[in-house]
């Protein structure tokens, strides 16, 4: 359910974590060369909890199209979440500058716009506007 508390507070995390995100990434790829180990276990972590959020999104009723009643049909909650946030929210935990790096190695031009690859993390910010619509209706 939505209006649900462990739900709620869940919501405030996924918030709270998009927010530190959406400031971090940009400094860093801004400001920094090097990735260390503290801040890929960061991203990793990030993008685990993200991850767990689409899960918990396909179990999460919605309300219908005039606000009246939640739809709790996992059928339907899946095919409204599939045509809509689904595919923003797949694409921001995609660890594409992870793939960039492992298949050009550290040395190549490649790897330096493997960098690039972390400007994709930027559509979490886009899932700020959905998660605090979701707070603003509970």
């Amino acid at each position: 359910m939505q209006n649900n508390r462990y739900k709620i507070c869940w919501d405030m995390f996924i918030l709270m974590l998009l927010l530190v995100v959406s400031v971090v990434v940009p400094l860093r790829l801004a400001f920094s060369d090097e990735e260390s180990e503290s801040w890929f276990i960061f991203y990793t972590f990030g993008d685990f909890c993200f991850f767990l959020d689409i899960i918990f999104t396909f179990f999460t009723s919605v309300p219908d199209r005039d606000n009246i009643y939640e739809i709790c049909d996992k059928k339907q909650i899946a095919v409204i979440y599939l045509k809509g946030w689904f595919w923003v929210d797949l694409v921001s935990i995609l660890p594409l500058d992870s793939i960039f790096l492992s298949e050009s190695g550290q040395g190549t031009v490649i790897a330096r716009f493997a960098r690039i690859g972390k400007l994709y993390k930027i559509l979490r910010m886009i899932r700020l506007a959905k998660v605090l619509k979701l707070l603003k209706s509970k």
